[in-house]
């Protein structure tokens, strides 16, 4: 991983393992399926239009490793201002997306763990995904009834 410019408190060591439902995984697994992932995201027909705004894929990875590491209750060690509902926002994000952006997920899981850990982790992307979908459908709403 590169050297983040945000603050950061001890960095998982890649063999560092953390439990979340039921299962466990490696901080080098977590990083494994981010790289894979945004790695297809970039070159994806219709994800790559929205996320044409990262200017630094190495730290996008980064901060994405840690996202999901802090998720799955290994905590955040990276401190980076991220609103993650205006970000989508701002970028369209809609249910089309939002499938196609599953799919590929699903995908960069299946390369690199094995069935409980693709269960475990799909679920947690599917729930954080409908929230933000809802949350986006909110503000869509609420700005058009102005």
């Amino acid at each position: 991983m590169t050297q983040s410019k945000y603050f950061r408190d001890k960095v998982p060591k890649p063999d560092d393992v953390v439990t979340f439902n039921e299962v466990s995984i490696t901080h080098q697994q977590v990083n494994k399926v981010v790289v894979s992932f945004y790695t297809e995201v970039e070159n994806d027909e219709l994800l790559s239009g929205p996320f044409s705004k990262v200017a630094n894929w190495d730290h996008h990875f980064e901060i994405m490793t840690n996202f999901w590491w802090a998720r799955m209750g290994g905590g955040n060690y990276i401190y980076y201002p991220y609103n993650p509902f205006q970000k989508h926002y701002e970028n369209g994000f809609n249910a089309e997306l939002l499938s196609r952006w599953l799919e590929l997920f699903k995908s960069a899981l299946s390369k690199h763990l094995d069935e409980s850990q693709i269960q475990a982790w799909l679920l947690l992307a599917e729930a954080i995904g409908n929230n933000l979908l809802s949350k986006n459908n909110d503000l869509i709403r609420m700005l058009n009834s102005k």
